[in-house]
Parts: C-alpha cells; sequence; structure tokens
C-alpha cells in the first residue's frame, strides 16, 4: 500500500548485496595475503 516500502525494501536488499559482495572479496583476499 504504502509505495515507499517497496523501494526501501529493494534499496536494503541491494545495501545488503554490495555489503555482502564487498564481505566476500575482503574474506577471499585476505587469508590469501596472510598465508603468504
Amino acid at each position: 500500500m504504502n509505495p515507499i516500502l517497496p523501494s526501501l525494501n529493494s534499496h536494503l536488499k541491494n545495501t545488503q548485496m554490495a555489503a555482502i559482495s564487498c564481505f566476500l572479496r575482503l574474506r577471499h583476499s585476505s587469508p590469501s595475503s596472510k598465508v603468504r
């Protein structure tokens, strides 16, 4: 019903996906640098 909710929901999803991708990238690059 509220037109703001869907956009807010998609914005939260986009932020969550961006944070997850950034976290995965950091986690993926960090251990290799620690091992070497």
